[in-house]
């Protein structure tokens, strides 16, 4: 994909897998995303180090389902059930990305799963993971791994709640600022069946920004509506848990996107797109 001057191109897609149900969601998201912009996917897999090293200890017991009996966890059974999630999730990414005709590779990587994450997404564009109600890929606590890449990656990402996908209306955050005019791009090469413009600005700079966003979004043909929304960050979380639409799109620099309020981000229960 060749992208305009000073515009976000995702070349290569990092998607994080465990195939758990949030990861193969994030997985179909990362596809679609993917297919937008011809880029190609990369897989991959963490053995977290964390689960091995609590499985050498020897008072660590797991308990069996339905039969509540207490049994030591056995660090060779932790390593075939790593193996084996490995082996469904480059599966299921050779599936998708056959129905998608992308390009796609997988790699498997031991270690802290967001330091491995970190590592490989200097390879990437974009980051994908998926999140589900009360645990992060399966293993961590909700939103600790999505927090964490929102504060240290250098890379644009997508966090994908559980059961949603990236559907239209696409909503963007538009401020007039770079980082809102390279997340408008974004939404615009995304978007198919329209667009949710929130126009952030104080009551006498919202005509002109209207007018601003307006130009570019003709530009590309895309059907948008428009909302003025006040440039307190409190305003604009309640607009966003009421607005109805699929993917929140917004830039890595602007108000939202602060450490302190990125929690409620994670909270909104729709996907949200950092761009970078």
């Amino acid at each position: 994909m060749i992208a305009r001057a000073g515009e976000v191109a995702f070349r290569r897609i990092l998607v994080a897998l465990d195939a758990s149900t949030p990861s193969l969601a994030a997985l179909e998201a990362a596809a679609t995303v993917a297919a937008k912009w011809e880029a190609e996917l990369l897989g991959l897999f963490v053995e977290d180090i964390n689960l091995l090293q609590l499985a050498a200890l020897p008072f660590t017991r797991e308990v069996g389902f339905p039969s509540a009996i207490r049994r030591p966890i056995e660090p060779q059974d932790i390593e075939r059930r790593l193996r084996a999630q490995a082996r469904l999730s480059k599966q299921a990414l050779a599936r998708v990305a056959e129905r998608f005709n992308l390009r796609w590779s997988f790699r498997t990587e031991r270690g802290q799963i967001v330091t491995q994450l970190l590592e490989v997404a200097r390879e990437a564009d974009l980051i994908v993971l998926g999140v589900r109600g009360h645990r992060v890929a399966g293993r961590m606590p909700r939103g600790a791994i999505g927090q964490a890449l929102m504060s240290a990656a250098t890379r644009s990402l997508l966090l994908m709640p559980e059961d949603m996908r990236i559907e239209p209306p696409l909503l963007v955050i538009y401020d007039g600022t770079p980082s809102s005019r390279q997340a408008l791009a974004v939404a615009l090469r995304q978007a198919q069946d329209g667009l949710i413009v929130l126009l952030v600005a104080a009551p006498a700079e919202q005509p002109a920004l209207a007018r601003e966003a307006a130009t570019l979004v003709q530009d590309r043909g895309v059907t948008a509506s428009y909302r003025a929304v006040g440039a307190d960050p409190a305003e604009q979380l309640r607009v966003l848990r009421d607005v109805p639409g699929g993917t929140l799109i917004l830039g890595g620099d602007q108000p939202l996107a602060r450490d302190e309020l990125r929690k409620h981000l994670l909270d909104l229960n729709r996907a949200v797109l950092l761009i970078r």
